[in-house]
C-alpha cells in the first residue's frame, strides 16, 4: 500500500492510499484500537466500507446479497432490508438470559462457532487463557463475542461491526464465538444422528402412512429438528468446498457427521419461494 499523506504517531489524521488492488482508498486512524479504518475506496468493494451491512451482520463480497444477518438475529426494518438498505443493523430475535436467575431457570446463555471469517473492529484484547476468555464473555452482559488466538483474547462489547465471511480456503479466517440465548439452541445435535435407526423408524412410518391412505386418514411427515449449530458444524459452516450444486429450493451441501455417514444439507435460498411443505413432499417422496 503506498499512502500520499505521511501519518505523524499520537495525531489523530487520515490518508488518502492505492493498495495492490489498485483501489484508491480513503482511511481514518482510530486511536482506540490504534488501527485504519476504511471508510471509502474506489473501485468500490462494499464489504470494505464500514458498517456497510450495520451491526451484527457479516459481508461476503462473493455473494449476493452482500450482507447476511447473524444467527439469532432480525432487521430492525424489514422496509429497509426489503428496499436493498442493509446498513440499518440488526437487533436479537431473544434476549439474552444475563440479568436473569439462571440457576432457577436453568437456561443459560452459550456460544455458537462462526468460521472462516474476518474478526470484527473494535476488540477488547485481554491477555488470558481460553477458557477465562470464554467465562469472561459469558459473564459480562454486554459482551456480544469473543475470538482467542496466537494473540490472545478478544473480546466484542455491544454491536459487532465490519465482520466479513471469507472463502473457506482463506488463511486469514478466524473463528468467532457468538453469543446467544440457550432457546437458539433448541433441536437435535446432526452430528450424533444415527441414520440406521431413521431409516427403521422412516420404513415404519410409509408403512403407518400406506394405511392411513387406504382409510383416507391423512398425517403430517414426522421430520426430526436440527439445531443451526450442529447443521453448520457439519457443513464446515456451509463451505464452498462442500456444495454440490443448487436448485430451485437454494444451494445442496455435503455433510459428515460422527458415525463417518455424509448426508445432504439444503439450504433455502432468500430468492425461493419453497418452503417448509416442500421440503416435507421431497422427505416423504
Amino acid at each position: 500500500m503506498y499512502a500520499v499523506q505521511p501519518f505523524y504517531p499520537g495525531r489523530k489524521t487520515s490518508t488518502k492510499s492505492y493498495n495492490t488492488l489498485g483501489q484508491l482508498q480513503y482511511l481514518s486512524w482510530l486511536e482506540s484500537t490504534r488501527e485504519w479504518i476504511l471508510f471509502w475506496s474506489q473501485p468500490r468493494q462494499e464489504c470494505e466500507v464500514y458498517a456497510y451491512c450495520g451491526a451484527f451482520s457479516s459481508c461476503n463480497q462473493n455473494a449476493v446479497p452482500f450482507c447476511e444477518c447473524l444467527r439469532g438475529f432480525q432487521p430492525l426494518s424489514d422496509r429497509n432490508w426489503n428496499a436493498g438498505d442493509k446498513s440499518g443493523g440488526w437487533s436479537r430475535r431473544v434476549l439474552l438470559q444475563c440479568g436473569k436467575d439462571s440457576q432457577v431457570s436453568g437456561q443459560k446463555d452459550r456460544f455458537v462457532r462462526i468460521s472462516k471469517v474476518r474478526l470484527p473492529v473494535n476488540p477488547i484484547v485481554l491477555q488470558v487463557s481460553p477458557g477465562v476468555c470464554e467465562s469472561a464473555c459469558l459473564s459480562n452482559c454486554s459482551c456480544s463475542a469473543y475470538a482467542y488466538g496466537d494473540d490472545g483474547c478478544s473480546i466484542w462489547i455491544e454491536d459487532l461491526l465490519n465482520m466479513q465471511q471469507l472463502k473457506s480456503n482463506d488463511p486469514n479466517g478466524r473463528d468467532l464465538y457468538l453469543k446467544l440465548a440457550s432457546s437458539e439452541f433448541q433441536g437435535e445435535d446432526l452430528l450424533l444422528f444415527d441414520p440406521a435407526t431413521s431409516i427403521g423408524a422412516a420404513t415404519h412410518k410409509r408403512s403407518e402412512d400406506s394405511k392411513s391412505r387406504r382409510t383416507g386418514r391423512n398425517k403430517e411427515v414426522d421430520l426430526p429438528l436440527f439445531s443451526i449449530a450442529s447443521v453448520s458444524a457439519a457443513t464446515d459452516n456451509f463451505s464452498d468446498a462442500n456444495k454440490l450444486g443448487e436448485g430451485g429450493f437454494g444451494p445442496v451441501y455435503k455433510g459428515k457427521i460422527l458415525k463417518g455417514h455424509e448426508v445432504a444439507v439444503k439450504r433455502l435460498s432468500r430468492k425461493s419461494g419453497q418452503g417448509l411443505e416442500e421440503l416435507q413432499n421431497e422427505a416423504l417422496l
